[in-house]
C-alpha cells in the first residue's frame, strides 16, 4: 500500500508504471486527476480508492494492470462512471 500526499492534485503518466510490488493504493481527496497509463502494467494492483475529488482519469490509466483490479468508488461520481464504461470492476465506499 501507498500513501500520497494529501497536497498533491493529480497522479501523472506512468508515476506508477510497472509498479508490480503496489497492490493497493487510495487517493487523497487533493486528487482531480489521474493522467493515461497512471497505474500501467501494475501486475498486482488489486484496489484502488478513488475519491469523489477525481473529476478527470486518462481512458488508458489502468491500462495492462492487474484483471482482478476492483476500483473503490462513490455512487454517481466520475470514478464510478468511469469504471462502467471502461468495464473494470467496482465497489461502491
Amino acid at each position: 500500500k501507498i500513501t500520497l500526499s494529501k497536497s498533491i492534485t493529480k497522479i501523472t503518466e506512468a508515476t506508477f508504471a510497472y509498479c508490480s510490488k503496489l497492490n493497493n493504493a487510495a487517493l487523497p481527496e487533493s486528487v482531480k486527476k489521474v493522467e493515461n497509463l497512471a497505474f500501467f502494467g501494475c501486475s498486482g494492483l488489486l484496489k484502488v480508492r478513488i475519491p469523489k475529488s477525481v473529476t478527470e482519469i486518462g481512458e488508458l490509466a489502468f491500462y495492462a494492470s492487474n484483471s482482478s483490479l476492483v476500483l473503490k468508488v462513490k455512487k454517481s461520481s466520475y470514478a464510478h462512471e468511469f469504471a462502467k464504461a471502461q468495464g473494470i470492476q467496482y465497489a461502491i465506499y
